[in-house]
């Protein structure tokens, strides 16, 4: 590759200094520089369609099709220029799949509740010849099949060469893969190419998917002057060598690139071979890029090389007629696997890596290659006692490990389910009920299909660990909302939900102590409560729907137990949405991951001990000019409260102006007033926020605000400091970047 313009424009990249210009190694983009290289400047004129999965043409599995190919080839032959949508059903597939230059735009998609229910998978390398290439795939393709002149091609080779190696190949325009994991399998000890999903044609959308490979596992454009551009959402993609590669005009949104170590002491993710005359290569934005812990020490994690194609040696490379990939990495999460100084390598025609740090500079030089981060604010230790930072040092003591206390959350599974709302069970409850019922120690699994639950659910401790999740592709659309305020009567509350519950039922207790209440209060004002430990949620939509004009406490998900997961889920609310462990002296552990939750004051609260990763919580305007985001009680013999990490804190734009969005303040929980506050005795929140994105609703200067007692914020920013002493309050950070760090 030639010396590629990539422009690592990283609005917050935690691991190194982002001043424009940056340095040779690492060129940085001004604000300026950084308005030529927005998503809308890749796409150039194209608007990706919205995407649907609720209708299916052609069905593979379940009494359909036997293989995706010829659902495929069926949709094609049917003609027409509509969009055909072919299901996949949920399931392992062991084929490729094809898709040739075609004018039907296709849609295919799994049909499991997320990309790891629906797998394409198969192990195909570079070098395998086209006889052994021809006996694995031979029995998909017939003469007279669409696809079948790329089959022939490649059974006619001798080796078959990176493009053949390709598990799902698309030549066809206006492709949509959405919810499928594309896996080639393929694992040797070399170098060999092996191709999960390669794209040769323009206006492709790939969304909510997994691509899993080793080396080349995403082919993104067949390079050339002619433009091929591609959007790829909400993916996650995982290789080592060259895991994104081509020439192709691609914009990466809100993805994940894991650098794998299972087979090199080394990873390299993206290699462009974008054609010179070409402005836009890849954009990555609203991204992380990270890898395994193997590479937290060696930091051998490339963001680049140049794939100089066609070339076998430096001195061939002729500048403006070359490919000179193109990169710009853009407000996106670095974690520390790269070296900071020095992220990009060699090309693979040995041509050494050239990065212009000029501050009269043309991005678009064809000698160069640029990798540039847009400049963002710094965290540096100690920081200020109104934002105080942490060292490495001491951020090592707040860890995931650290706060899990030696637990390690299951892998979650919705391949199964022993109970299904709507079979034989008109309410969610009535299948807890059911499950509980039961008995016994075995996880069970609930199954809640795409719908909206105008209901409570209530889950009282018991020993049956419980995975309940929502069946629909996305948790969208699958919907649990009520309207319940602290402030109703039991009377009111129990005219609400009281046909869920009889005498003699799990959670009849629960119910009959908050009917009883003259006001419910915050506790019985949630939607889906939590008492029992293994509790498991999954997919789905929880929202207390009351927006009154006060501020009365309203909660959507309360959790008051032990190893709780919740995973791939929207919470919606205003006050109070997350109520994560009641406080006291008992550890409740939870692990909140790529979850999004809304709100307003306090939106998530409690004293438990909760790991946040890839979250977005976002503050909402509708009813206040400020909010909180963080309200812990955690009590003071327990270091450990609430930690975020690899997330993004933002809100509605309106906060953009007024910087009102507070990280945190203390709950002083049973505390009425400030001179009542006793230092070690009554509850101190504790909050990490560590190698996150913070939007530019936070102020820099002054993130936190006064607690619920009326308790003045006081940081600790002495270098001597410690870190449990509850004389302060104990909210850190480190490793931060955006606008509002």
């Amino acid at each position: 590759m030639k010396v590629v313009a990539l422009f690592l424009l990283v609005v917050g990249c935690a691991i190194a200094d982002q001043t424009p210009p940056g340095t040779s190694t690492r060129p940085i983009l001004t604000s300026s520089e950084a308005s030529n290289y927005q998503k809308s400047n890749y796409l150039q004129g194209w608007s990706p369609e919205s995407i649907s999965t609720s209708s299916a043409d052609y069905t593979v599995g379940s009494g359909g099709y036997s293989t995706i190919q010829a659902a495929v080839n069926a949709a094609i032959k049917a003609g027409g220029s509509s969009r055909k949508h072919i299901k996949i059903s949920a399931g392992t597939y062991s084929e490729v799949v094809y898709i040739p230059s075609t004018n039907v735009p296709l849609t295919l998609y799994g049909a499991g509740s997320s990309p790891s229910n629906t797998v394409i998978s198969l192990s195909l390398s570079a070098l395998i010849s086209g006889s052994t290439y021809k006996n694995m795939v031979g029995g998909l393709f017939s003469s007279g099949d669409p696809a079948y002149s790329m089959f022939e091609s490649c059974a006619s080779k001798s080796a078959i060469g990176t493009s053949c190696s390709s598990v799902f190949w698309v030549k066809a325009a206006s492709v949509q893969i959405v919810n499928l994991t594309i896996e080639n399998s393929s694992k040797n000890t070399g170098t060999d190419q092996a191709v999960a999903l390669q794209t040769n044609s323009d206006k492709v959308q790939i969304e909510n998917s997994r691509l899993l490979g080793h080396q080349d596992t995403f082919y993104s454009g067949g390079g050339g002057t002619t433009t091929q551009r591609s959007h790829v959402t909400n993916t996650y993609i995982e290789g080592d060598v060259d895991f994104v590669f081509g020439g192709g005009t691609t914009v990466f949104e809100g993805c994940t690139f894991h650098a794998k170590a299972d087979r090199n002491s080394e990873a390299v993710v993206f290699a462009p071979e974008t054609d010179p005359s070409q402005t836009y290569g890849y954009l990555v934005v609203s991204s992380t890029i990270t890898g395994d812990n193997a590479y937290a020490d060696s930091r051998k994690v490339y963001f680049a090389r140049s794939w100089d194609a066609g070339l076998s040696s430096a001195n061939e490379y002729v500048a403006g007629s070359s490919p000179n990939g193109q990169v710009v990495i853009r407000e996106s999460t670095i974690n520390g696997v790269i070296p900071t100084k020095a992220p990009y390598t060699t090309a693979t025609s040995g041509r050494t890596y050239s990065g212009n740090a000029g501050s009269s500079r043309n991005l678009n030089d064809a000698l160069l290659l640029l990798a540039v981060a847009y400049a963002s604010a710094t965290q540096t230790s100690p920081g200020t006692s109104s934002r105080p930072i942490l060292s490495s040092t001491e951020a090592a003591s707040y860890t995931k490990a650290k706060y899990l206390q030696g637990w390690t959350p299951s892998t979650i599974s919705t391949s199964t389910a022993d109970y299904t709302v709507g079979s034989g069970y008109s309410t969610i409850q009535a299948a807890v009920n059911a499950a509980i019922n039961a008995g016994g120690t075995t996880r069970k699994y609930i199954k809640i299909p795409a719908g909206t639950y105008s209901e409570v659910v209530y889950i009282p401790n018991t020993n049956v660990p419980l995975t309940i999740y929502g069946g629909g592709s996305a948790p969208a659309n699958t919907v649990i909302s009520l309207s319940l305020s602290a402030t109703l009567t039991g009377t009111q509350y129990k005219s609400a939900v009281g046909s869920l519950f009889s005498s003699g039922d799990p959670a009849y207790s629960i119910y009959s102590s908050c009917a009883s209440k003259s006001a419910i209060g915050t506790s019985c004002s949630t939607v889906f409560w939590v008492q029992a430990p293994g509790v498991q949620i999954v997919n789905l939509t929880i929202e207390n729907s009351s927006k009154n004009s006060g501020t009365d406490q309203a909660v959507a998900v309360q959790t008051n137990a032990d190893k709780v997961q919740i995973h791939n889920a929207r919470l919606l609310g205003h006050q109070d949405t997350l109520c994560s462990g009641s406080g006291g002296t008992t550890v409740q552990r939870s692990h909140v991951s790529d979850c999004y939750i809304a709100g307003d004051v306090d939106f998530v609260f409690g004293g438990g001990s909760t790991v946040f990763e890839g979250c977005t919580f976002h503050a909402v305007a509708g009813r206040s000019t400020e909010a909180v985001v963080f309200a812990p009680d955690t009590a003071p013999s327990i270091s450990y409260g609430y930690l975020v990490i690899d997330s993004t804190i933002t809100g509605d734009t309106s906060f953009l102006t007024s910087k009102e969005v507070y990280l945190a303040r203390s709950w002083d929980s049973g505390v009425s007033s400030s001179s009542d506050y006793v230092a070690g005795t009554s509850p101190n929140g504790q909050v990490v926020i560590r190698e996150s994105t913070i939007d530019g609703v936070v102020s820099t200067t002054a993130p936190y605000t006064t607690a619920t007692s009326g308790r003045a914020y006081s940081g600790n920013a002495s270098s001597s400091r410690n870190l449990n002493n509850n004389s302060y309050n104990r909210f850190w950070e480190y490793g931060n970047s955006g606008d509002g760090a």
